[in-house]
């Protein structure tokens, strides 16, 4: 069963169909997915995004081959000083209830994951949403959950939020990983919310 909004604000059931003008809240469309061979990868690229959605969403599961480090994204290949950042995570490695937080000014990237482990092969996970990627009114922010862990018993929990300072639409996702970070069979989706 999918939960909606309608007109009124109420919450509506609908199994099959919308009603005629309504909005489709919530509904995701798979618009590309990629998956990583057994040479690891630099970079994994979304091109001609469909200008057609009202958000996008990224899920991510990712193995590590290195020691942990930052993943990164850049909208529309733009390379340039243009990023922010500003986060907050927790790790079991901190005293209890500890909650650190750091920002992040004029980079050339948006900071995206932490993942990194010793041993290869384990597995992080998070999603990013990136919100009204299509407006030309405004300048893009994302925000991003993940969840990883290092070798042995530390984990991470953490809570970004990215801006883009530009009000071009979004066509292109670039994610940038470090050297021999990312393993094989890690996966990544894009999809497109419609609203």
């Amino acid at each position: 069963m999918t939960l909606r909004w309608d007109s009124r604000s109420r919450v509506s059931t609908y199994t099959q169909s919308w009603v005629s003008g309504e909005p489709d809240f919530g509904a995701f469309d798979s618009i590309a997915t990629t998956t990583v061979g057994s040479g690891g990868t630099g970079s994994i690229v979304f091109n001609s995004i469909p200008q057609t959605y009202k958000h996008l969403q990224i899920r991510f599961n990712y193995s590590a081959n290195s020691a942990l480090d930052n993943t990164h994204l850049r909208f529309n290949n733009d390379t340039s000083a243009n990023y922010s950042c500003h986060e907050m995570y927790g790790s079991s490695t901190e005293s209890p209830g500890n909650v650190l937080s750091f920002n992040f000014v004029s980079s050339t990237t948006a900071k995206f994951g932490y993942v990194g482990t010793t041993s290869a092969g384990f597995t992080g996970v998070g999603t990013s949403y990136i919100l009204d990627y299509a407006d030309t009114n405004k300048i893009k922010v994302a925000r991003h959950l993940v969840g990883t862990q290092t070798a042995g018993s530390s984990s991470y929990i953490l809570n970004r939020s990215v801006a883009w300072y530009n009000t071009s639409a979004i066509t292109s996702i670039t994610i940038v990983f470090p050297p021999g970070l990312i393993g094989q069979n890690s996966h990544f989706a894009l999809y497109g919310i419609k609203g």
